[in-house]
């Protein structure tokens, strides 16, 4: 080989350079179908929708919402659509298609291509060097080379024949990934549905106390003038007038409270709804069926179903199934592996594989490692390890799930109980206020009666109206424990 020939045209070194670093900087393209995440920073009142892809329009985030008003199916479809927890979910069904997509990887040859310069004086170097360019010239001092240059470029190709069932596995253990992954968000449908109608209904139910409350003072209001009236005729005491004053700040305090439980209810609805409580539009009075709710016939319905539904179970089955894969795949590395390899490259000035001063190899390798200094017994007994905490997860879960129904269902039937007594109570408040009234107007009761009567009137109806709603708000709990509002 002469020196002089080992330095390569600077065309040819600048095409291939170029081709390595393109190689090295070019972005992974992810598969068809693929959730593919921006990580960029947002800036307020614009879109931070994932992926189109996913079913939602590159605006569906924004903060502001078009409609008036917002009925309760619309408000559970936006949280549904614009909570930032199914965002996260979204990152890891996307984290397991790539892991997937990796795992695919090992049943498709890897190429490789490589270029290297070199400058030495060695005698082994420059001898072999040599020779691979075709450039050996018989008579040649190899003790004394002195320094050389070198500039190589090779394509190697590998393929593995056998892996012992290892590569096989970590593909079935990653299609599991993706189904808990998928899981994942079936479980957050469910939950943040069930969080949606209990604080759509905590707000109702406080807009209803506060229209009650509200009802109330204008009622003690209108006593109080009257009683101010008497008391100036010399007709009424002092201390009825000074009565009346106090269950009227009674009842403002009952309208203050209300007015901040709306004010609170909204406020989660707008972190359901990933918005600002001023933006979001008002409820609607609407109690109309609760959605995908069917009330079971007895406690054992009920546990079926929630067992058959929840997807916090399924996920565990699949973490089992998991968790026994990942023991094979460690006990699979104790098995041969068989790999066929390739390699072509050139020493030659114009790096041209098509002359004949080509180099190539091919071959196929076998190799079995009989020993790991106890690497695989530890990778086994820990996927045993993993795998006995599933177990235990999986019945601890399972007993959760018992007793959350079970709670419930309990609570369920304790709000159905109490919605029928409280609507008899108001009937018998209502016609007691309207006896008293009469009284009290007659000069027959006094001014302590009267406002007994009105204030077991509105207690009533206060209770009522939180019978109601706590009902709904029992049966959209009943429906999450049963896992009704999963998403299929």
């Amino acid at each position: 080989m002469d020196r002089a020939t080992l330095f390569p045209r600077p065309a040819r070194l600048t095409v291939l350079t170029a081709l390595l670093l393109t190689a090295c900087s070019a972005p992974q393209t992810g598969s068809e179908g693929v959730y593919q995440v921006p990580f960029q920073r947002v800036e307020s009142g614009t879109s931070t929708d994932l992926d189109s892809d996913r079913g939602g329009s590159a605006n569906s985030l924004s903060t502001k919402i078009t409609t008036d008003t917002l009925s309760l199916q619309q408000t559970i479809d936006l949280v549904l659509e614009r909570n930032p927890g199914l965002g996260v979910a979204a990152a890891r069904i996307q984290q397991a298609d790539s892991a997937f997509a990796e795992s695919q990887a090992a049943f498709r040859p890897q190429v490789n291509l490589d270029l290297g310069y070199l400058r030495a004086d060695a005698p082994s170097t420059y001898l072999f060097k040599t020779i691979d360019a075709r450039g050996y010239v018989p008579g040649t001092d190899f003790n004394n080379p002195g320094a050389f240059n070198n500039w190589e470029a090779g394509v190697g190709v590998g393929y593995n024949l056998y892996s012992g069932g290892s590569h096989q596995l970590a593909g079935d253990i990653a299609q599991l990934q993706q189904r808990i992954a998928q899981l994942g968000v079936s479980t957050l449908h469910n939950q943040l549905t069930a969080m949606t109608i209990d604080l759509w209904f905590s707000a109702l139910v406080a807009t209803e106390q506060l229209q009650v409350a509200e009802s109330s003072v204008q009622t003690v209001t209108a006593q109080l003038s009257e009683a101010q009236t008497l008391y100036e005729e010399g007709k009424v005491l002092r201390s009825d007038v000074l009565t009346l004053q106090v269950r009227l700040a009674a009842a403002n305090e009952i309208v203050i409270r209300s007015g901040n439980g709306v004010q609170m209810a909204r406020i989660g609805l707008a972190s359901l709804l990933a918005m600002a409580e001023q933006e979001m539009p008002p409820l609607e009075n609407d109690i109309n069926p609760l959605p995908n709710m069917e009330e079971p016939t007895d406690l054992a319905a009920a546990l079926a179903s929630a067992f058959e539904q929840r997807p916090e179970l399924e996920q565990l089955r699949f973490s089992l199934a998991q968790g026994q894969l990942q023991i094979e795949r460690a006990e699979s590395s104790s098995k041969p592996s068989v790999d066929l390899f390739g390699r072509a490259w050139a020493d030659n000035p114009d790096i041209d594989f098509a002359g004949s001063e080509a180099n190539w190899t091919v071959g196929i390798a076998a190799s079995w490692n009989l020993f790991d200094g106890g690497a695989q017994s530890a990778r086994a007994a820990r996927a045993k390890a993993q795998l006995a905490e599933v177990h235990a997860r999986h019945r601890a879960l399972l007993a959760e799930v018992r007793m959350d129904v079970e709670l419930a269902y309990l609570a369920y039937g304790e709000s159905s109980a109490r919605l029928d007594v409280a609507r008899g109570a108001v009937d018998l408040a209502l016609e007691s206020l309207r006896l008293v009234q009469v009284q009290y107007e007659g000069g027959a009761a006094t001014v302590t009666r009267y406002l007994e009567a009105e204030q077991m009137a509105t207690n009533a109806r206060q209770r009522l109206n939180q019978a109601v709603f706590d009902r709904k708000r029992a049966a959209a709990d009943l429906a999450r424990a049963m896992g009704s509002f999963a998403q299929a």
